[in-house]
């Protein structure tokens, strides 16, 4: 097995590991418990292996490269998907199951994206560039595909699927930004206003929206 082939089993073992370990850190910091008690807030790769995304796919990229060029130039692959309880999510104590999902499930892609910027800061130190190379490929390549997933924010709550359009994107965009405009006014920079008085949300604008009724589990895909 050449440098290479190693090099870029290190990259994708490393990306899908913080891809899933993203999702799960999100949720658990809005409260939901689920994959924390899976024991999947870890950095060890062997708890988020899954038999298809991580050893089949793989394998099968592996020897169709070996057979047709006689190297692997290039690896794909997923982590077992991190479970999360949309209901569980919670902003001060109230339940945003499609807004906070849709922040969940983008968490994954985010991390990959920074991790492709930290790999090219990385390789102005010249340190291991063909391995660099690879991470920063790889990276990017699980951000885009893992685009569409952050629809599953959006309709996971309902009890669908996992989003397979990239039109979707939008929608979990939506939900994102819907999130974010009834967070705001619960920051804490905009708790004191002038005078340092205490700022009260103006009823029926401010206040968050309560969902009505639990939520399903559902995964986060890794891939």
């Amino acid at each position: 097995m050449g440098s290479d082939t190693l090099y870029i089993i290190a990259a994708l073992v490393i990306a899908i590991v913080l891809h899933e370990l993203a999702h799960g850190v999100v949720a658990r910091a809005f409260g939901d418990k689920t994959a924390q008690a899976a024991g999947r807030l870890t950095l060890n790769p062997l708890k988020h292996v899954d038999r298809m995304g991580t050893i089949a796919v793989p394998a099968l990229l592996a020897i169709g490269q070996l057979a047709a060029f006689g190297g692997v130039m290039f690896m794909y692959g997923w982590a077992k998907p991190v479970p999360v309880t949309p209901g569980a999510l919670r902003l001060n104590g109230v339940p945003h199951p499609r807004q906070l999902m849709a922040v969940v499930a983008a968490a994954g892609p985010v991390a990959n994206f920074l991790l492709a910027v930290l790999g090219g800061l990385l390789l102005y130190t010249k340190l291991s560039p063909i391995f660099l190379t690879y991470f920063i490929a790889i990276n990017l390549t699980l951000g885009i595909f893992n685009l569409p997933r952050a629809a599953d924010g959006w309709r996971a709550h309902r009890g669908g699927g996992f989003a397979a359009g990239g039109c979707e994107i939008l929608g979990a965009f939506r939900e994102i930004w819907d999130f974010w405009r009834i967070a705001r006014p619960f920051h804490p920079a905009r708790r004191l206003g002038a005078g340092g008085r205490a700022f009260r949300p103006v009823p029926g604008r401010d206040e968050p929206r309560a969902a009505l009724g639990g939520e399903p589990s559902a995964g986060l895909d890794g891939a």
